[in-house]
């Protein structure tokens, strides 16, 4: 069963693994679920912690 789009409500979410995030001048390419109507995307929490914690790394490495 899909589920519906959290923004339209129109669309249904489908899986996808080509959701980009700008953090910090840092980009990531991360899984999640994008609306096949207005096609917003939603990474899932797990991807998102890890860029999180990745481009905080990151930041301090470029601070030294």
């Amino acid at each position: 069963m899909k589920r519906k789009c959290l923004i339209c409500d129109l669309g249904s979410l489908e899986e996808t693994e080509d959701i980009t995030l700008d953090i910090g001048g840092y980009v990531f390419i991360v899984k999640g679920h994008r609306c096949t109507n207005c096609k917003e995307e939603f990474p899932f929490e797990a991807e998102t912690k890890k860029v999180i914690d990745i481009s905080k790394k990151l930041y301090k490495k470029i601070e030294k």
